[in-house]
Protein backbone atom coordinates (compact mmCIF):
# COMPACT_ATOMS: atom_id res chain seq x y z
CA UNK A 1 0.00 0.00 0.00
CA UNK A 2 1.24 3.40 -0.97
CA UNK A 3 0.57 5.92 1.65
CA UNK A 4 -1.35 9.21 0.96
CA UNK A 5 0.46 12.35 0.21
CA UNK A 6 -0.77 15.72 1.91
CA UNK A 7 0.13 18.89 -0.53
CA UNK A 8 0.40 21.96 0.77
CA UNK A 9 -0.67 24.45 -1.49
CA UNK A 10 1.38 27.98 -2.46
CA UNK A 11 -1.55 29.53 -3.44
CA UNK A 12 -4.66 28.08 -1.41
CA UNK A 13 -7.97 28.35 -3.77
CA UNK A 14 -11.67 29.25 -2.29
CA UNK A 15 -14.59 27.52 -3.47
CA UNK A 16 -17.67 28.53 -2.10
CA UNK A 17 -16.79 30.43 0.34
CA UNK A 18 -14.28 27.31 2.07
CA UNK A 19 -10.55 27.81 1.84
CA UNK A 20 -8.47 24.89 0.73
CA UNK A 21 -4.85 25.15 0.82
CA UNK A 22 -3.58 21.23 1.36
CA UNK A 23 -4.97 18.24 -0.67
CA UNK A 24 -4.25 14.67 0.20
CA UNK A 25 -3.77 12.61 -3.29
CA UNK A 26 -4.10 8.89 -2.34
CA UNK A 27 -3.63 5.24 -4.42
CA UNK A 28 -6.52 5.02 -7.02
CA UNK A 29 -9.08 1.46 -6.70
CA UNK A 30 -10.07 -0.49 -9.39
CA UNK A 31 -12.69 1.90 -10.31
CA UNK A 32 -11.01 4.83 -10.91
CA UNK A 33 -8.64 2.49 -13.40
CA UNK A 34 -11.63 1.46 -15.35
CA UNK A 35 -12.90 5.03 -15.57
CA UNK A 36 -9.30 6.09 -16.77
CA UNK A 37 -9.73 3.03 -19.67
CA UNK A 38 -13.13 5.04 -20.92
CA UNK A 39 -11.69 8.12 -20.78
CA UNK A 40 -8.83 7.33 -23.09
CA UNK A 41 -12.17 6.30 -25.53
CA UNK A 42 -13.52 9.56 -24.95
CA UNK A 43 -10.91 11.55 -25.31
CA UNK A 44 -9.02 9.41 -28.36
CA UNK A 45 -8.93 12.48 -30.74
CA UNK A 46 -7.83 14.95 -28.58
CA UNK A 47 -4.15 16.53 -28.90
CA UNK A 48 -1.45 15.26 -27.00
CA UNK A 49 -0.79 18.02 -25.04
CA UNK A 50 -5.20 18.38 -24.25
CA UNK A 51 -4.94 14.67 -23.88
CA UNK A 52 -2.13 14.44 -21.19
CA UNK A 53 -3.62 17.43 -19.00
CA UNK A 54 -7.37 16.03 -18.90
CA UNK A 55 -5.92 13.04 -17.75
CA UNK A 56 -4.16 14.81 -15.30
CA UNK A 57 -6.91 16.73 -13.84
CA UNK A 58 -8.85 13.32 -14.11
CA UNK A 59 -6.55 11.36 -12.12
CA UNK A 60 -6.22 14.70 -9.31
CA UNK A 61 -9.91 14.50 -9.24
CA UNK A 62 -10.11 10.96 -8.67
CA UNK A 63 -7.15 10.59 -6.12
CA UNK A 64 -8.13 13.69 -3.90
CA UNK A 65 -11.13 15.53 -2.52
CA UNK A 66 -11.03 18.17 -5.36
CA UNK A 67 -13.22 18.35 -8.06
CA UNK A 68 -12.48 19.16 -11.57
CA UNK A 69 -13.55 22.67 -11.40
CA UNK A 70 -11.61 22.79 -8.44
CA UNK A 71 -8.37 21.69 -9.82
CA UNK A 72 -8.84 24.08 -12.91
CA UNK A 73 -8.11 27.20 -10.32
CA UNK A 74 -5.05 25.97 -9.12
CA UNK A 75 -2.10 27.68 -9.48
CA UNK A 76 0.61 26.15 -12.51
CA UNK A 77 3.29 25.37 -9.80
CA UNK A 78 0.83 24.13 -7.32
CA UNK A 79 -0.87 22.06 -9.83
CA UNK A 80 2.66 20.80 -11.02
CA UNK A 81 3.21 19.19 -7.72
CA UNK A 82 0.21 17.54 -7.04
CA UNK A 83 0.78 16.11 -10.19
CA UNK A 84 3.85 14.70 -8.79
CA UNK A 85 1.53 12.95 -6.16
CA UNK A 86 -0.24 11.82 -8.10
CA UNK A 87 2.56 9.90 -10.18
CA UNK A 88 4.21 8.63 -7.32
CA UNK A 89 0.97 7.52 -5.81
CA UNK A 90 0.23 5.51 -9.04
CA UNK A 91 3.64 4.28 -9.00
CA UNK A 92 5.38 5.80 -12.00
CA UNK A 93 9.33 6.48 -12.02
CA UNK A 94 11.31 8.52 -14.44
CA UNK A 95 13.48 7.21 -17.51
CA UNK A 96 16.66 6.85 -16.82
CA UNK A 97 17.88 10.01 -19.22
CA UNK A 98 15.38 11.81 -17.04
CA UNK A 99 12.54 12.70 -20.23
CA UNK A 100 9.31 12.25 -17.68
CA UNK A 101 7.33 9.79 -16.11
CA UNK A 102 7.08 6.84 -18.52
CA UNK A 103 7.66 3.67 -16.59
CA UNK A 104 5.01 1.86 -13.56
CA UNK A 105 7.04 0.93 -11.06
CA UNK A 106 7.05 -2.52 -10.08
Amino acid sequence: MIEPITVTLNKPITVDGRTISQVTVEEPDVQAQMDYVDKLEEWKDHSPAKLTLELTVHWLARLSELTSEQILKLKIQDFERLTEAVETVMGYTGSEEGEGNETPAT
